[in-house]
């Protein structure tokens, strides 16, 4: 499981997913979340990464647009009945995905990334769905070597959040990165950001050159990845 602080999800939470999928009435009013956002969550436009350069990171601004957004959410809630009944706050997927990830995997663009990330078939087999409410942590990690090989793509829907990232590298010196994701972008990890780069960010508000970032709404993440072949 992806290494985070983990809690059960609330009523409060689960019901704003179902309300994502338009399973109720407030429907109109979760999807606002889900797919805008805050005037305190603006952030910076014209570039999501600050601080040192890392080789491999990179942030697709804006990648899926508000009607996007809403149906991505919506067959993540029909396909993750846990999530929206309160009864986790992840699920996984491998080998033939199903079609919101599919979805979201067509929606990640290639550039920047090496010729055979671009090109190999399928570029992604395996899909994590990851809800975070106001609070919750993701604790600095790599994704595991073992088990996913290069290239990891990140669907952000919901908050808006300050992902930091700290070079572990054994041979260069020590050094920290932020990325702003809001709703819609997506950020994908090659190469060293995948593999020397720590992921992770807190559980309280964020700070993006000098501005404040809350974290007042549920977020949810969809995590692509392909799977290494079994030894």
């Amino acid at each position: 499981a992806t290494p985070r602080h983990s809690r059960m999800v609330d009523a409060a939470t689960a019901g704003l997913l179902a309300a994502a999928a338009g399973l109720t009435s407030s429907g109109s009013d979760a999807e606002a979340a889900l797919c805008s956002p805050g005037s305190s969550e603006a952030g910076d436009e014209s570039n999501p990464l600050d601080g040192a350069h890392v080789h491999g990171l990179r942030v697709q601004r804006r990648a899926l647009g508000r009607r996007a957004r809403r149906a991505l959410a919506r067959a993540v809630a029909s396909a993750c009945p846990a999530l929206a009944s309160g009864a986790a706050d992840q699920a996984m997927f491998f080998g033939d995905l199903p079609p919101f990830a599919r979805a979201a995997a067509a929606a990640v663009g290639g550039e920047g990334w090496e010729e055979s990330l671009r090109q190999r078939s399928p570029r992604f087999d395996a899909a994590a769905v990851n809800l975070y409410r106001p609070g919750d942590a993701l604790t600095p990690h790599i994704d595991l070597t073992p088990r996913y090989r290069d290239g990891v793509a990140i669907v952000s829907l919901g908050g808006a959040v300050v992902v930091q990232f700290e070079r572990v590298d054994a041979d260069s010196p020590p050094a920290t990165a932020r990325a702003l994701l809001r709703p819609g972008d997506i950020l994908t990890m090659a190469g060293p950001a995948r593999y020397t780069w720590t992921h992770g960010f807190a559980g309280g508000e964020g700070a993006w050159r000098g501005r404040r970032v809350e974290r007042a709404r549920v977020r949810v993440g969809v995590t692509l990845r392909r799977l290494r072949p079994d030894p």
